[in-house]
């Protein structure tokens, strides 16, 4: 049963349950010292014994009760309270608007039966497991991840079983939320959705027809839907400021976007393509040699300019880091892509950001003898990254576009 569903046969209840409410108020109420502020018809406030220890949400309930039975009738009850909320007044410590609309509180008021749902939530860190019967010992048939939902086909009292996607199972008590707790846990997920099933739908400030138009929603709009606030006739949303406003319950159509259980099939299949997808990405990692080849004769001007352009993309790294550098500005150059001198190199479009925005001025001050002695033996042929001529911070780096790569401190050395 979803919580509409729910809603409505909490109201039907109500009308049998109004009968007995002088009773429950007599019987109930005097036995205890407690005092509470309950409004009667005519909008007067006026004490009434509570009892001890139940919730502040039972004496509100049993207050409402008093005030259904003056009234007369659940119909009389509703327009009372939306009388209440429309003018604000505060109503057992909260204003009626705020707390919920008049059907939700009328039924509130002739009940203190627990709220059920028919959906729990996965109460874990990671996941747990659904089982084909309820037991330990019984094969594992899916998984309900964090996060993720279920709904709910038979409690018991130490297992529950629940259908989720592909998998029909029983998942263990203890790693569930239910109930209120689900509730409260889906409306922090925003994992309530609205879908508009019409073509025009009037967005009003109220439920009613009578209620003022904010703006129209189209078919297949959604909004995050209010359970709380939604009733048989008037769904509740929030708008993207914040609004609450409410869609004619005919032309919407209510969704949990959690994600569902993920079967023992399924599983095996996830995990086989992360294994693969691991091998892949290891196949790729290519850990260079180092290697001696021919020195290379350049001028100050040059090995300084190289310096700098050291300085500015790895100054805080090692000297590995730095070298790693050097040798791919050299490796650049000898390939001969990017120009044939190292000021070519260094100033080619879109490659060194640095040099092309100007800020590689900033660092001509700042060079340190670390990066100088990394371009001195880079340009003497000890070359510690290959054969790799590009480089990018980890952080920012797109390994599945490599064909090959290689991290080294902050930044990943790379092949396309």
């Amino acid at each position: 049963m979803g919580y509409r569903e729910w809603s409505h046969n909490r109201v039907i209840r109500v009308a049998a349950a109004v009968l007995c409410s002088f009773m429950l108020v007599s019987v109930i109420v005097p036995a205890q010292g407690a005092v509470v502020e309950a409004m009667t018809e005519d909008g007067r406030s006026e004490s009434v014994a509570a009892p001890h220890p139940r919730s502040a949400q039972t004496l509100n309930q049993m207050a409402y009760v008093q005030v259904g039975t003056a009234l007369g009738s659940l119909t009389e009850l509703e327009a009372y309270v939306n009388a209440q909320a429309a003018s604000g007044t505060t109503m057992f410590g909260r204003t009626a608007a705020a707390a919920r609309t008049a059907g939700d509180l009328a039924a509130a008021a002739w009940t203190a039966e627990p709220v059920v749902y028919d959906f729990v939530i996965a109460k874990v860190n990671e996941s747990v497991n659904i089982r084909e019967e309820a037991s330990t010992d019984s094969e594992v048939v899916g998984k309900l991840y964090k996060e993720s939902y279920a709904t709910v086909l038979e409690r018991q009292d130490e297992w529950t079983k629940v259908t989720s996607g592909e998998v029909t199972g029983y998942i263990s008590n203890d790693y569930l939320y239910f109930d209120e707790d689900a509730m409260e846990m889906a409306q922090e997920l925003d994992a309530f959705q609205t879908e508009v099933t019409a073509g025009t739908v009037s967005v009003r400030t109220a439920p009613g027809l009578d209620a003022e138009s904010i703006t129209e929603a189209n078919l297949g709009d959604t909004f995050t839907h209010l359970p709380e606030l939604t009733t048989e006739e008037w769904t509740a949303v929030e708008l993207e400021d914040g609004t609450t406003a409410y869609l004619s319950a005919q032309f919407t159509e209510e969704s949990i976007t959690l994600d569902l259980a993920v079967s023992a099939e399924e599983e095996a299949e996830r995990e086989e393509a992360a294994r693969i997808a691991k091998a892949l990405e290891e196949a790729k990692k290519t850990v260079p040699v180092t290697t001696n080849r021919e020195a290379i004769t350049l001028s100050d001007e040059d090995i300084f300019l190289m310096a700098i352009v050291v300085t500015m993309e790895a100054g805080s790294e090692s000297y590995e880091g730095q070298l790693a550098v050097a040798n791919v500005i050299v490796n650049r150059l000898l390939s001969g892509v990017w120009g044939d001198t190292v000021s070519d190199v260094i100033y080619a479009p879109n490659q060194f950001s640095g040099a092309n925005s100007g800020r590689i001025e900033q660092f001509s001050t700042r060079v340190t003898e670390s990066c100088k002695g990394a371009v001195v033996e880079a340009l003497a042929g000890n070359n510690n990254i290959g054969s790799y001529m590009n480089f990018i911070m980890k952080s920012r780096a797109n390994y599945s576009a490599y064909s090959e790569y290689y991290v080294l401190g902050n930044h990943c050395f790379y092949k396309r």
